[in-house]
């Protein structure tokens, strides 16, 4: 559900004048939001972390948080978003290894580690060039700055 206020008093607006003042459009932007909103607020559903994938899958208590996404075809770990997810290491042991590849500590990185450091790299340049923020939750960039150097 949603809630569009009048502009003149505040009070909520039945959805059935809604339907009948607004683009057809606007009304599915409207449920998308808040479907987003309610599966943001719910602690057992999980987003893909691929950027513009609209797949979220339940993640319950003990399972094993890797998605192999039907909808974009990506492999992920739900908790961390390593991709492709981390099979063998805890999230935990996962991230200090990539800090260890980081900073030099581990002989021999692979070239796809080196290319996942060096998006990561980009991915923060350009969150610190467009002002953007990571959600806590599911870690993708937001921005409200900027926008029109994205």
């Amino acid at each position: 559900s949603y809630e569009v206020p009048c502009p003149e008093c505040g009070a909520p607006l039945p959805e059935a004048l809604l339907r009948v003042v607004l683009p057809v459009e606007t009304l599915e932007r409207l449920t998308r939001r808040s479907l987003e909103r309610a599966i943001g607020a719910s602690g057992d559903l999980w987003p893909c972390p691929t950027p513009n994938c609209p797949n979220r899958v339940a993640l319950e208590e003990g399972q094993t948080p890797c998605l192999a996404c039907g909808m974009c075809g990506q492999e992920h770990c739900l908790r961390c978003h390593a991709t492709p997810y981390h099979t063998g290491l805890s999230c935990e042991e996962y991230a200090a290894a990539q800090a260890r590849e980081g900073s030099g500590g581990a002989a021999g990185a692979s070239g796809a580690a080196g290319m996942r450091d060096d998006g990561s790299a980009q991915l923060r340049e350009w969150m610190e060039r467009t002002g953007s923020k990571q959600c806590p939750k599911c870690r993708m960039a937001l921005t409200k700055e900027d926008l029109a150097r994205q």
